[in-house]
């Protein structure tokens, strides 16, 4: 968040954040555009631009040397005494929000989209999803309604509806997965019809056939003065849209971490990126919530990837098969993170060395 949220910009669709030490990261303004748009993007950035010092470029592997760019200057505002109190203002309420909530940030090697697609035959965004629902099941009990973001982008204009994770048939796979009397094949069974089910309903979703969008209309179309509908006032149609997973999918996510608040008091906001051979997961979740707790949650998710693996036999070939082809970007990435200690090491000596010197002009 920077500095007490200072130098964030929203008037702006998307702000890169640039750090001195070569970390980068992307702050979005959700209103325009939807996540995966910008994740794309950023990936894209990733892939292709690879870390070089520009002075000495050709060193590393002959990329073109780079135009030294122009120092960026600072902007200056004029303020009266009014907008300086609105600013502190904002400042302070920033300050809450942020502290206000805690996010839990998970890497597991536990196994990645290709053990979900060559082993367990499954969808690699479904079974995260039965695995996020398990590990809810078991924290806390029972189910909840579960929100993932189906995109509507083949239609123009083009946004989000809700996926609705939560189903009987993923429900009755949390309730068997831990009872002793039902067979690992059952559960297997339970666990595909899970999958299927939810498969179905992001198709659904997606082609425009889902049903919050809908009612969101209708009740925004609603005047001041006119009564509340009888089906929008029902507690049984607030509940089914009170969703304490709230949740998206933003793979392959190699670039980092990304995420968003928790959609109620008392719910999680999991964002996720499912790597070849890993997950990434923010958590959140508010701090004053008595019932969400990020970190036990985190620890239960992984439990739950982990026993997931039991119901899958895990076969030599499948790990040893076209292993040089299939890592290729690996490697291409670990030469480029050493590139890049390289430079940060460089740098901080760089600094050292002007603070030493500004230290001993001051006395």
């Amino acid at each position: 968040h920077g500095d007490h949220a200072q130098n964030r910009w929203f008037d702006t669709c998307l702000q890169f954040i640039v750090a001195n030490s070569g970390r980068a990261g992307l702050n979005g303004e959700h209103t325009p555009c939807d996540a995966m748009i910008p994740s794309r993007l950023f990936h894209h950035i990733v892939e292709q631009e690879h870390a070089t010092d520009p002075l000495v470029s050709a060193r590393h592997d002959g990329y073109p040397l780079l135009p030294r760019l122009e120092a960026p200057q600072p902007l200056t505002f004029r303020t009266d005494a009014a907008i300086d109190a609105l600013i502190a203002d904002a400042q302070r309420e920033a300050d809450r929000a942020i502290a206000g909530v805690e996010v839990a940030m998970l890497e597991t090697h536990v196994y990645g989209a290709r053990y979900m697609k060559e082993v367990a035959k499954t969808s690699p965004d479904s079974f995260v999803q039965m695995a996020l629902q398990l590990a809810y099941y078991r924290l806390h009990g029972a189910p909840t309604a579960v929100y993932e973001t189906a995109a509507t982008r083949g239609f123009a204009h083009g946004r989000t509806e809700t996926g609705r994770s939560l189903s009987s048939e993923s429900l009755d796979f949390c309730a068997a997965f831990d009872n002793d009397d039902v067979s690992y094949e059952v559960k297997r069974d339970l666990l595909r019809e899970a999958v299927a089910a939810h498969q179905q309903w992001m198709r659904e979703a997606g082609a425009g056939h889902g049903s919050d969008r809908h009612f969101l209309g209708l009740a925004e179309m609603r005047r001041p003065d006119e009564p509340v509908p009888e089906l929008l006032a029902q507690p049984v149609f607030a509940r089914s849209k009170t969703f304490h997973l709230s949740t998206s999918n933003v793979s392959p996510g190699r670039a980092g971490y990304s995420g968003f608040g928790p959609g109620t008091a008392d719910g999680y906001g999991c964002n996720y990126a499912i790597d070849t051979d890993a997950i990434r997961i923010s958590i959140s979740a508010n701090r004053a919530s008595r019932v969400a707790q990020p970190y036990r949650y985190g620890d239960e998710l992984v439990r739950a990837l982990k026993d997931l693996m039991i119901l899958f036999a895990k076969p030599s070939e499948v790990w040893g098969k076209d292993w040089k082809t299939r890592h290729q970007q690996d490697r291409t990435h670990a030469r480029d993170a050493a590139v890049m200690a390289d430079l940060n090491r460089d740098y901080m000596r760089l600094e050292s060395k002007l603070s030493e010197k500004y230290r001993r002009v001051e006395r």
